[in-house]
């Protein structure tokens, strides 16, 4: 039963992959273009327990040298935060910043459900 829940994910994520692809494409493509890199990897923990690396499209501009934001020789300046840009939002709201998850379920990293709770957690912040 959980060889074909695997086979069932991966054929799953693969027919969603090829069916989105254009719409990855372009939105890689542009995000490279605003961001300097499209994609962002976070360490996560599946619902096993077992780490791995989580891909989603970057929302946020790249994060800048750490010059503080005050005056020249302000020891209390604030440092400049990354930015989210209006791509970002977008991606964010749309929730194709998580698209690239389906490579996760793809090669058994995480389960289809675990990937449509990620959708539901950005659904309800």
């Amino acid at each position: 039963m959980m060889m074909f829940m695997t086979s069932r994910n991966t054929l799953i994520a693969a027919a969603l992959i090829l069916l989105s692809l254009p719409l990855l494409v372009c939105v890689f493509l542009w995000a490279r273009a605003v961001h300097g890199q499209a994609l962002v990897a976070q360490d996560r923990r599946n619902r096993h327990g077992t780490p791995y690396r989580h891909w989603r499209f970057r929302t946020a501009a790249p994060a800048r040298s750490l010059e503080p934001a005050g005056l020249p020789g302000d020891r209390f300046a604030s440092y400049a935060l990354a930015p989210v840009t209006r791509l970002g939002i977008l991606l964010y709201r749309t929730r194709i910043d998580e698209l690239p998850a389906l490579w996760n379920v793809m090669v058994g990293d995480i389960d289809l459900r675990e990937f449509v709770a990620v959708f539901a957690e950005t659904a309800a912040a």
